[in-house]
């Protein structure tokens, strides 16, 4: 595991016990996946966002999250980026799906292959699901939602709504995105 990493789950986990759970799925999720290190994907921003859930969770048991854009192995436009933080999650108790436009077979989680620009995520996961935490990392600054398929603010908005839409009452938006911070998820 890289210093950088382990750094970053020093500083932020909240107790010596979340710091050994913390470490201990990462080092898996790279025993399992060392594609994730081998190409250097795996870094402090997914750690960061893994240890937020779990400074807000406590616990992941029951826990339904999202990762909106968590990436694919295999796109249409021949781009690819390995889904880490949602492969990292799924080491937890939490019940983890991933939404993004290209195909990830056998994965640990469930993932949804869609193109948000065409449908809607209520129409994607399963019936009934509202989650705890969504996460979104990159997906509004992608080429292939700026660049690709007619991107706008109207776009934009809609997404956010129905990110708003699929969160349970006391769910949590995560993102990094430049982006979606202009937007107002809450409206």
């Amino acid at each position: 595991m890289k210093e950088t990493i382990e750094n970053t789950i020093r500083q932020m986990a909240k107790s010596p016990e979340d710091h050994d759970f913390l470490v201990g799925t990462i080092t898996k999720n790279c025993e399992l996946f060392p594609e994730t290190e081998k190409h250097g994907n795996f870094g402090r921003r997914d750690v960061g966002t893994f240890v937020q859930l779990n400074n807000l969770f406590g616990n992941f048991s029951g826990k339904n999250i999202l990762d909106v854009g968590c990436g694919a192995k295999q796109s249409g436009d021949g781009l690819s980026f390995t889904p880490d933080l949602a492969r990292l999650l799924s080491f937890t108790s939490a019940n983890v799906f991933g939404i993004d436009i290209g195909e990830s077979p056998n994965e640990p989680y469930t993932h949804l292959v869609a193109n948000l620009n065409y449908q809607n995520i209520g129409n994607i996961v399963p019936s009934g699901i509202k989650f705890d935490a969504i996460v979104s990392q990159d997906f509004f600054d992608s080429p292939r939602f700026i660049n690709g398929n007619g991107y706008s603010s109207r776009l934009e908005q809609d997404i956010c709504r129905q990110i708003r839409d699929s969160l349970k009452d006391e769910g949590r938006f995560f993102t990094d995105d430049r982006i979606i911070k202009s937007s107002i998820i809450s409206s």
